[in-house]
C-alpha cells in the first residue's frame, strides 16, 4: 500500500509535499491511486518520456478549445511573440506601474494578506488590463480565478472537479468586453487577438472567448502561485540568522536575473502534469487504460524542498540525490523550461523580476504576522494566505 492508498494525503502534506513525493519515488515508479482511475508517476525518466506520449493528451480544461490548423499556426505563435518579444516593453511598464500602484495602496494599511492583496492581485490586474476589462471587474475576476484554483484542493477528488459557475461567469464577462469598443493602447492583447480573428474568418467568436478566458484563469493562476512561493521565501529569509544573504540575492540586476531563474527552475507551484489516456497501452509493467489519468510528478519536485536561499547558495541540480534528468534544461519540466514550456512563462519571469526589484521595499515595510497558510492541495504547492503586519509606527492622525 502506498502513502495514497486510502485516499488523499494528510492535510500537512500541503505545507511540505516534497517529503511524501520523494518517498513515493523511491518506492515505485508508478502508483495506482485508491480511486482506480489516477496513476501517480514519480520516476523522472518515465515522466519526461510520457509527457508527449502519443496515447496521452492534455485534459480538455488545460488546452485551448480551438485546435484547428489556423489557430495552432497563427494564434498560438502570435501569443508567444506577444509575451516574449513584441510587447515586452509594454508589459514591463504596465507591470511596474501596477505593482507600484498596489504597494502605494498597501502602504496606507497596517496589516495585509500578501497573497490575495498582492501576489494574486497583480497578475489578475495585469491580464484584465491587457484584455480591456474594467477596473471595477477586477475584484470579482480575482475571486473567480481563486475559486477555479480551488478545484485542486484535497477535498475535490484529485482536482478533477469542475467549476462551471465561475467559468461561465468569466466567459460572459469576456464576451461582453469583446463587443465593446477599445484600442490597442488600452487593451493590446485583446486588440491583437481581434485583429487575428478579423484576418482569419475560420476562427470563431467562441474560440476567442475561450482563449481570453483561459488567459485570465490559467494565465494568472500559475503566476500567482510562483509569486506566492517567492514572497513566502523572502519573508522566511527575513527571519533567518543571516538576512543579509537574502538581500545579496536581489542586490544587482544580475543577481535578480539569477534569482528569478532559480525560482522558475526549482520553485514552481505546479507539482504534477496531468495527462489523459485516450488509447490503452503498457508501460514499465503497468497497463494504462483508456479514460484513466496520469499525474506526472515534475522531476525537480522529488529532489526535496526548495528554499530559495539554499538553492541560491548551492546549485542543487548537482547534488548526489538529484535525478540526472533535472540537470538538463531540455528535460526540466518546470513551467518555464524544456518540453513543458508554458505560454505564459515570459510573463511570469517578468513579474517575478519586478517583485525582486521591490523586495527591499516589501521587507522594510512588512513582517510576518503568523504562519503561512498553504493551499490544501497536492497537485499544486502555493500559499493561500501570507499574513503580514506593518513594521512602521502607526500614525497618530
Amino acid at each position: 500500500m502506498t502513502h495514497f492508498g486510502r485516499g488523499s494525503p494528510p492535510s500537512d502534506h500541503a505545507r511540505d509535499p516534497y517529503t511524501t513525493l520523494r518517498t513515493l519515488a523511491r518506492q515505485c515508479a508508478c502508483h495506482l491511486l485508491a480511486d482506480g482511475r489516477h496513476w501517480l508517476i514519480t520516476e523522472p525518466s518515465s515522466v519526461t518520456a510520457l509527457v508527449h506520449h502519443e496515447a496521452l493528451s492534455l485534459p480538455a480544461h488545460n488546452v485551448f478549445v480551438d485546435q484547428s490548423q489556423t489557430y495552432l499556426e497563427q494564434v498560438v505563435p502570435w501569443l508567444r511573440r506577444f509575451m516574449s518579444t513584441t510587447h515586452v516593453n509594454v508589459l514591463q511598464a504596465m507591470t511596474a506601474r501596477l505593482m507600484d500602484q498596489r504597494l502605494d495602496q498597501l502602504a496606507r494599511v497596517d496589516e495585509t494578506d500578501l497573497i490575495f492583496d498582492f501576489a494574486g492581485w497583480v497578475p489578475t490586474a495585469l491580464m484584465c488590463r491587457l484584455l480591456g476589462l474594467e477596473e471595477a471587474d477586477l475584484p470579482i475576476v480575482q475571486r473567480l480565478v481563486n475559486a477555479i484554483q480551488g478545484h485542486y484542493d484535497l477535498s475535490s477528488s484529485l482536482g478533477t472537479a469542475d467549476v462551471p459557475g465561475a467559468e461561465a461567469f468569466l466567459r460572459q464577462l469576456v464576451a461582453r468586453r469583446i463587443k465593446a469598443p477599445s484600442n490597442e493602447e488600452a487593451a493590446p492583447l485583446l486588440e491583437g487577438l481581434l485583429e487575428l480573428w478579423r484576418r482569419y474568418p475560420s476562427l470563431t467568436i467562441e474560440s476567442l472567448v475561450d482563449t481570453c478566458t483561459k488567459l485570465l484563469t490559467a494565465g494568472t493562476a500559475t503566476v500567482t502561485g510562483a509569486l506566492g512561493n517567492l514572497l513566502d521565501d523572502l519573508f522566511q529569509g527575513q527571519e533567518s540568522p543571516n538576512p543579509e544573504d537574502l538581500m545579496a540575492a536581489v542586490a544587482t540586476p544580475l543577481d535578480q536575473i539569477r534569482t528569478c531563474e532559480t525560482v522558475v527552475r526549482l520553485h514552481t507551484p505546479v507539482l504534477v502534469l496531468k495527462r489523459d489516456v485516450h488509447l490503452a497501452f503498457n508501460w514499465d509493467g503497468h497497463r494504462f487504460e483508456t479514460g484513466q489519468r496520469l499525474l506526472l510528478v515534475v522531476p525537480t519536485v522529488v529532489a526535496g524542498p526548495r528554499r530559495l536561499l539554499h538553492a541560491l547558495a548551492k546549485d542543487t541540480a548537482s547534488q548526489a540525490d538529484e535525478p540526472n534528468e533535472t540537470a538538463s534544461i531540455r528535460k526540466n519540466l518546470a513551467f518555464g523550461y524544456g518540453d513543458h514550456y508554458c505560454l505564459g512563462a515570459p510573463l511570469a519571469r517578468l513579474q517575478i523580476s519586478q517583485v525582486l526589484q521591490r523586495a527591499p521595499r516589501l521587507l522594510a515595510k512588512w513582517r510576518r504576522d503568523g504562519e503561512t497558510i498553504w493551499r490544501p492541495a497536492w497537485l499544486l504547492h502555493e500559499p493561500l494566505h501570507l499574513p503580514l503586519i506593518s513594521t512602521e509606527t502607526p500614525s497618530c492622525n
